[in-house]
């Protein structure tokens, strides 16, 4: 039943350390060349047009590192990274221009100011600034029910950390059960090279299970856990509070309607 889920699951692979500065030295630049843009240059400026293509060369750069290292997903998670900010560098930069003038007085001076619109860059959703997108999950009830109004930096990271582990465990679990039964089929000749459709209502419905079950647990549970990873690193850093980092993901009973799901 788990073979469907093989392609979308993580490959658990050594993270080569000899290609962590390159990573890091390209997202780096890719998140600080727009931010510094934003902030030096007027709305209307050619200089914009031209960080473009600098934006889709570093995008380039990523992908073909990722396929380099392999399928892991934390490098998948990278490539699709790099691509998102090169659809914000479009938006913030030329199709809804903003400059210096139009941030807020919390976005302060220096590198703070230049780490404020960075964020703008990497974290679509605008937590916290005037460009919040509508109905973002808030923060858990965990910590309301424990009297705080606000996490606090420890009992954020804390909670996080558990909640991405046994995530790590579960999608390991997924990828070596799928892995596993694929194996199996394959040394009994049952793994077809190509796509078939005249099968059996037991075999369509063990397609069925296995296809809902990518979809809405493995998808889910992958996509939050290189959210949770990501609010670990900047707020264990001190890059970044845990009120700029609420859940990716709100409770499923509130999408109860088509236009709750895309709201």
């Amino acid at each position: 039943m788990f073979k469907g889920l093989a392609p979308i699951l993580p490959k658990m692979d050594e993270i080569e350390s000899s290609k962590i500065p390159e990573v890091l030295t390209l997202y780096a630049i890719h998140c600080l060349l727009p931010a510094t843009l934003l902030l030096t240059t007027p709305k209307r400026s050619t200089v914009r047009y031209l960080s473009i293509p600098c934006s889709i060369w570093i995008a380039y750069r990523a992908i073909n590192l990722a396929a380099e290292l392999g399928p892991g997903f934390i490098w998948c998670e990278f490539a699709r990274l790099t691509l998102s900010i090169v659809l914000q560098s479009f938006n913030w930069l030329l199709l809804n221009p903003k400059d210096v003038n139009d941030l807020p007085v919390e976005a302060g001076h220096g590198v703070s100011r230049l780490y404020y619109v960075a964020r703008l860059f990497y974290q679509p959703r605008g937590i916290r600034t005037p460009w919040q997108i509508k109905n973002a999950p808030q923060q858990p009830g965990y910590y309301r029910r424990r009297g705080l109004k606000e996490p606090s930096r420890g009992r954020f990271l804390v909670r996080q950390s558990v909640i991405a582990v046994w995530q790590y465990l579960a999608l390991d679990l997924f990828a070596t059960l799928a892995l596993q039964q694929a194996l199996e089929q394959e040394e009994h000749g049952a793994l077809p090279s190509v796509v078939q459709w005249g099968l059996s209502v037991e075999q369509w419905i063990e397609r069925l299970i296995s296809n809902l079950v990518a979809g809405f647990v493995v998808s889910r549970i992958l996509i939050d856990f290189h959210h949770r990873a990501f609010s670990i690193i900047v707020v264990g850093l001190g890059l970044d509070s845990p009120s700029n980092c609420p859940p990716l993901f709100g409770k499923a009973g509130d999408a109860d309607t088509m236009r709750g799901f895309w709201a």
